[in-house]
């Protein structure tokens, strides 16, 4: 508040859940952050000076991620070379797009999309093989023949769900898929 009344704003909103420590993010800011603060003299300086160390590579590797997704923007279908070819930092946030372009609307692959995508582009392929990763309901991302695309999104009468650990078990029968 004093750095908002420093800059000479007097009003704004406060989250009613700011105070609750029950919250991660309110817990690290009042109970963990002034400890290491009192504790650690210069640890105020370090993290900040940190966090603005980070806030660049941030900025650099999306950079980056724009020129290569600059390069598929507008395309169904890519090279699965293409995604091997680049750097996992990279690979995140030009999947990140494509598939945000694809579905036309801000979309956030979480850990497993990630971890399952990388994992199938690394594992050798099969002539003809398909292989199939959920996104969200009705949409896939499709590996085929050295081919990487997103799958149109169904209409009609929506299609059963199946709940399956693909870690476990690689692949499932599913019907006649």
């Amino acid at each position: 508040l004093g750095s908002l009344r420093s800059r000479g704003i007097e009003k704004w909103r406060e989250d009613s859940t700011n105070g609750d420590t029950v919250y991660k993010r309110n817990f690290m800011r009042k109970k963990i952050l002034p400890s290491i603060y009192n504790g650690i003299d210069f640890a105020e300086h370090g993290i900040a000076q940190s966090v603005s160390v980070l806030e660049e590579d941030a900025a650099f590797i999306e950079a980056a991620a724009a020129e290569k997704f600059n390069l598929i923007k507008g395309k169904k279908e890519t090279e699965r070379c293409f995604w091997l070819e680049l750097h996992p930092a990279l690979r995140v946030r030009v999947l990140r797009n494509w598939l945000s372009e694809s579905l036309g609307k801000d979309f956030i692959p979480d850990k497993n999309l990630i971890e399952r995508f990388n994992q199938e582009l690394a594992r050798p392929v099969k002539g003809g093989e398909k292989i199939i990763i959920p996104v969200e309901t009705g949409i896939s991302i499709e590996l085929r023949n050295g081919r990487c695309s997103v799958s149109e999104p169904k209409t009609g009468k929506p299609e059963k769900k199946l709940l399956w650990n693909w870690r476990k078990t690689k692949s499932v029968k599913w019907g006649n898929k």
